[in-house]
């Protein structure tokens, strides 16, 4: 399925802190997409996770929380490349 960076954004920031499938699902779908994205909107994504950490003291619960830093680690990559 076609899918634009932008939707996935809006996806990862309904989806951060929900303790559902949700945040494994859009984490996935990233990274099926990442050549789809621009370093800043890479960037931005990391930003928008590391925030919501930040203020919230979590990601959701410990396997929503090991997909955000998957995410991260695997973003961080792919900006270096």
């Amino acid at each position: 399925m076609k899918v634009d960076s932008l939707i996935l954004i809006y996806a990862l920031r309904y989806s951060l802190g929900r303790m559902s499938g949700a945040a494994s699902d859009v984490c996935e779908a990233i990274l099926d997409n990442i050549e789809k994205f621009s370093s800043w909107e890479l960037l931005c994504i990391v930003k928008d996770i590391e925030e919501y950490k930040s203020i919230n003291g979590t990601l959701g619960d410990d396997f929503d929380e090991k997909a955000w830093i998957n995410l991260i680690v695997e973003i961080n990559k792919q900006v270096n490349k």
